[in-house]
């Protein structure tokens, strides 16, 4: 099915606005201390903070301080094997959260790297204790936000319980496409910033393997790929495969 013209990716720099970020309703509470204590918000918020690609947002061990909301381009994270091998554990979009599941720890549990030139807000934690008593439904709107993630990081796993490997790519697709439609980004037509190498690692397959279904996929005519740009041209069909392979499970 072709993609709408709405839908499609007509510029590489696409950024979200706050009302499509997963801090909206944090950052709407936060909004009710700008007039009294304008101070306090400043220290705690951060925004829109640039980033070069390959430009690390932070590490494995390094001291939690806050939780970063991307605005603009595109990040992994990754961890690192025993025997010294990047493992890449997901891709974070506009309107999405990066840190966010070192809340309750001293130090992040890993690497985060950019993509692509970027902008990221940060949620300093260091003063939220002493907000937290001030503004009680700062803690009830930061544990949905944290249940929310919880359900997407969820939902990314079951892809990788997919038994083909063309089902894991398809399935891969399809969660950027649902991520992107939610922040009311283009969903059928978009770039992705990460390398075949990064998608293979990710899905636990053969940077080879990758390549084959990438192949596989646009023979059966079910998408098209031009170097960084992926359109999902038979989108039902790639949602139809995923169901079939589910059913017969």
């Amino acid at each position: 099915m072709a993609s709408s013209k709405q839908n499609k990716c007509n510029t590489c720099k696409i950024e979200v606005g706050c009302n499509n970020c997963n801090l909206f309703g944090v950052l709407n509470l936060l909004g009710n201390f700008l007039n009294e204590e304008p101070e306090t918000v400043e220290r705690i918020l951060r925004r829109s903070n640039s980033i070069d690609r390959g430009e690390p947002l932070f590490q494995t061990g390094d001291s939690f301080k806050a939780v970063y909301a991307i605005k603009s381009g595109s990040f992994k994270t990754y961890s690192w094997s025993s025997d010294r091998k990047e493992q890449v554990i997901g891709f974070h979009f506009p309107g999405e959260l990066l840190g966010l599941d070192s809340v309750r720890s001293l130090n992040y549990s890993c690497n985060a790297q950019a993509l692509e030139p970027g902008n990221v807000c940060q949620l300093q934690f260091e003063d939220l204790d002493m907000l937290g008593d001030r503004l009680p439904q700062f803690q009830e709107q930061l544990i949905r936000v944290l249940s929310n993630q919880i359900l997407m990081d969820q939902k990314q796993s079951l892809v990788l319980g997919r038994q083909r490997a063309d089902e894991r790519l398809a399935a891969f697709l399809i969660d950027l496409s649902n991520r992107f439609k939610a922040r009311g980004l283009p969903f059928v037509e978009f770039q992705i910033a990460m390398s075949r190498q990064d998608i293979a690692s990710y899905l636990g397959l053969a940077l080879e393997s990758i390549s084959r279904q990438f192949t596989r996929l646009q023979e059966q005519g079910l998408l098209k790929v031009s170097g960084k740009l992926v359109t999902l041209t038979n989108l039902q069909a790639l949602e139809e495969m995923i169901r079939t392979e589910v059913s017969n499970h």
